[in-house]
């Protein structure tokens, strides 16, 4: 698909939501997709079935498989839970203060 056109992006993100409806434990934004599972056998269950199910191809190069933690889309998921990315929330505490309508 040519990401070129305006409306692209929203195609690409419909056909994602389109391709993981209904299915558990799994996040798709843009061409980031998270799969993820109580145990490691529903994660590659999970994983498996749904490629299986659309005839998903994973390229090996982008694929990280079987992490304990990783960073999405400003945040950092792990088995404790979710939390702020530190480095995006240092990067907002950093900005300056508005000091008028204009600069807001």
């Amino acid at each position: 698909m040519p990401f070129g056109l305006k409306m692209s992006q929203d195609v690409f993100q419909s056909k994602i939501d389109q391709t993981f409806e209904g299915c558990n434990g799994v996040v798709g934004i843009a061409d980031d997709i998270v799969v993820f599972g109580k145990t490691a056998e529903e994660h590659d269950e999970n994983l498996m079935e749904r490629c299986q199910n659309t005839g998903l191809k994973l390229n090996p190069e982008k694929c990280f498989i079987k992490q304990k933690q990783i960073k999405f889309y400003g945040v950092i998921c792990n088995e404790e839970g979710i939390k702020p990315d530190p480095s995006k929330v240092s990067a907002l505490k950093q900005m300056t203060k508005p000091r008028d309508r204009r600069e807001l």
